[in-house]
């Protein structure tokens, strides 16, 4: 009897041992961390709204039920395509995309459209979905491109590697692609 409480307090301190080094995993994968990658062609399936960008979740909803009567499946994340930095206020209401990516062939009708992004470079961050922490991840992304001598060169992506409903409780769920260039 003794021997198993004494097996059974080291594998409570080996759980204890493993959930403290995962906190220390989250916390450091969720500082400001920026890398440039180069993105590879994808073809993809989008639908154009008009609203303001907290209006995500609802574009979300219309593109997925859009999806699904047509039986289009995503064979990627879901993502944002904003032609304008959402840390700026919007004097008119602005016009952006929602999709995600999928496989070829497929004929998507209307209110869904097929596009492709380009092979781009890209200065990619993640960060959790909350807006205090997507500000903070935004703010360090052109900051960076500053101190960088980079300038933005085309619209920004933000993909949702969790869906946004959890994005206040799960750290590392949005990765925000901006595509770059060097300033001239």
């Amino acid at each position: 009897m003794f021997l198993n409480k004494i097996r059974l307090i080291k594998n409570i301190s080996k759980g204890l041992t493993f959930v403290l080094g995962m906190l220390i995993l989250v916390s450091l994968s969720s500082a400001q961390e920026i890398k440039v990658i180069n993105t590879e062609t994808f073809v993809y399936v989008s639908i154009t709204y008009q609203g303001e960008y907290s209006e995500v979740p609802q574009a979300i909803n219309m593109l997925m039920y859009n999806a699904r009567r047509q039986n289009i499946l995503p064979a990627g994340p879901t993502f944002g395509l904003f032609p304008f930095s959402p840390l700026e206020e919007q004097k008119d209401t602005p016009q952006w995309e929602v999709g995600f990516p999928v496989n070829p062939p497929i004929n998507p009708q209307t209110p869904l459209q097929l596009k492709e992004w380009p092979a781009t470079k890209v200065a990619v961050i993640t960060c959790p979905g909350t807006p205090t922490k997507k500000r903070k991840a935004y703010t360090a992304l052109f900051n960076w491109l500053e101190e960088n001598n980079y300038q933005q060169d085309g619209p920004i992506i933000e993909r949702y590697l969790s869906l946004p409903e959890e994005t206040s409780i799960s750290p590392g769920n949005i990765e925000i692609w901006l595509p770059i260039k060097r300033k001239d």
